[in-house]
């Protein structure tokens, strides 16, 4: 379910000085498209609850056409995952400006009755991947939150430990008082949506426009938005309300800085009420467009004390987050409880990108495994296709029992659980290999992998890569390989009242190591892919005579 629309920069839209599209206005636009998507799907009225990874990577200057396209990736019951790309065009070329994942949520019935979206199956390969990966977004943003809280609850704690410095003037360094600023706005119908609510996207407007007045009382100069996060409407305003938007810079990064954002509401003779919060991060760029080295800033006292720690916090759990997406998988990242929600994600990512790509090449056939490649950068990428005549969810059943590898998998000799991740699906597991070359001096591999399994309905997929364990460090009797991405997609078929089957897809984008166990049968000379493939349904039609 997507739409699309396209707009031309016009100069009522842009910064006077700068000819470059107002965030804001960005911002706005952004949340009515993904409303859009959001109602189209669910034909209720739906309403922003929050924003995620909303990262912009360069401005729009005066003239350009602005695509924006929305698609609803997954269904939630009573919320929707959308997801909005924004893309810019000169006469020339396009160029991606941002990608961010909108999360709404319809309103209730008339009686106060939950508004239920019924569920919308995905029906193509690009449709069951986005299916899958919105929902580890789901469990990553859940987790993300969680770790949010756990700064907040300890406040008192950090506030403890504010020392003042006594020596130090007032006038001689940045205060986060002198960024303060505060905006009043009044909501006018035209602020408002269908509902006669705030549209989502004007407050963000009116906070970034805020947060800009904070940021350049920093830097004296012209800032630029890089990133929007943590963008949460807690409760709705109406016409008629008077909106309080309070931004302060809670800390600075050597060339970047967060500013805070809380927004109030209140109806004329009615009570104060928060409604929302978001932090903007800030670069200053100088004359070429590079990030200008920012003043130091000094807290004056326990809530600035407070506010820059938590700053801190969040700066440390982006950075995390951007290194492991980031992450090309020939370094193995340590798995610890902060980490390892996003890695499961990344792990599910990364096999879901490999197998949309549309450029394997067919390289050869054995039966019943078909074969094809792709030369991606310096690496090789193997796919291997088969149809087998079980159910997806026996297949499934079969290939997630790890401990089962070593029986169809000649160069597996010994399959251990390391860990199992709490509540989900997840497994850490070290994997014994055979020497390649017994006899000879050499040793045989040993990989650390975390195997994430997940499963809907006749689509399942089984991820595996790569991570580091502390307390499990290389041995001498073994070499440390790195899997740089590997897994298997399951696709159950159209079902007849005579056959059940599936569609069984493995690939592996090799290491070095990994490469040595696949290259005679990439040259044809041997076979030992297609009799793992044999083995396989042999463990599957054992599995399920047990059942």
């Amino acid at each position: 379910m997507s739409i699309e629309t396209n707009k031309i920069i016009e100069l009522s839209e842009c910064n006077l000085e700068t000819k470059t599209l107002l965030t804001g206005s960005l911002l706005k636009w952004m949340d009515i498209i993904a409303c859009l998507a959001a109602e189209k799907c669910a034909s209720v009225p739906c309403v922003t609850a929050s924003v995620d990874d909303l990262q912009i990577d360069k401005a729009i200057l005066l003239g350009h056409v602005v695509n924006l396209k929305a698609r609803v990736n997954r269904i939630f019951n009573t919320s929707m995952e959308i997801e909005v790309l924004v893309i810019s065009e000169d006469f020339y070329e396009c160029s991606k400006i941002c990608q961010a994942f909108f999360t709404f949520v319809t309103q209730p019935k008339p009686n106060g009755e939950k508004n239920i979206v019924p569920p919308k199956e995905p029906k193509t390969e690009e449709e069951k991947s986005l299916f899958a990966l919105a929902n580890e977004r789901k469990k990553m943003r859940l987790d993300y939150r969680s770790s949010l809280k756990r700064l907040k609850d300890n406040k008192e704690e950090l506030q403890s430990k504010f020392v003042a410095d006594e020596t130090s003037d007032k006038n001689s360094h940045v205060t986060s008082d002198n960024t303060y600023s505060e905006c009043v706005e009044i909501v006018l119908p035209q602020h408002a949506n269908h509902h006669q609510t705030t549209f989502g996207g004007q407050l963000m407007a009116w906070m970034e426009q805020t947060c800009t007045i904070s940021a350049r009382r920093l830097c004296h100069g012209l800032p630029r938005l890089l990133t929007v996060d943590e963008v949460f409407f807690r409760a709705p305003s109406k016409v008629g309300d008077r909106i309080v938007i309070k931004s302060r810079v809670n800390h600075i990064f050597d060339r970047c800085m967060e500013v805070g954002a809380r927004v109030e509401a209140y109806a004329v003779g009615g009570e104060t009420r928060h409604i929302q919060s978001a932090f903007f991060t800030f670069i200053a760029p100088d004359e070429k467009g590079n990030p200008k080295v920012l003043p130091n800033m000094k807290p004056m006292n326990k809530d600035d004390f407070y506010r820059m720690k938590r700053a801190e916090a969040r700066v440390k759990l982006r950075s995390e987050r951007r290194m492991i997406l980031g992450n090309d998988g020939l370094n193995a990242v340590s798995l610890n409880e902060k980490n390892q929600k996003i890695l499961c994600y990344k792990n599910i990512l990364e096999l879901m990108a490999l197998y949309n790509k549309d450029t394997f090449k067919f390289k050869l056939e054995m039966a019943p495994v078909r074969l094809s490649q792709l030369k991606i950068d310096d690496s090789l990428c193997i796919r291997l296709e088969t149809e087998v005549d079980f159910s997806a969810a026996d297949v499934y059943r079969a290939l997630s029992d790890h401990t089962k590898r070593k029986h169809w998998d000649m160069f597996i000799t010994e399959v251990e659980i390391l860990k199992e991740i709490k509540k989900s699906e997840d497994h850490v597991l070290r994997y014994k290999m055979s020497n390649l070359k017994p006899g000879c001096n050499t040793k045989g591999d040993d990989i650390i992998v975390l195997a994430s399994c997940r499963q809907e309905k006749d689509y399942a997929i089984i991820a595996y890569r790569s991570v580091k364990l502390d307390e499990f460090p290389p041995v001498p009797e073994y070499h440390r390989a790195i899997n740089r991405c590997s897994g298997f997609i399951i696709e159950g078929a159209k079902r007849n009242e005579y056959k059940t089957s599936c569609k069984v897809t493995y690939i592996n984008q090799l290491t070095e190591h990994i490469y040595e166990y696949v290259k005679t049968d990439l040259k044809g000379a041997t076979e030992t892919l297609s009799q793992r493939a044999a083995a396989l349904v042999q463990v599957i039609k054992t599995d399920v005579a047990g059942k």
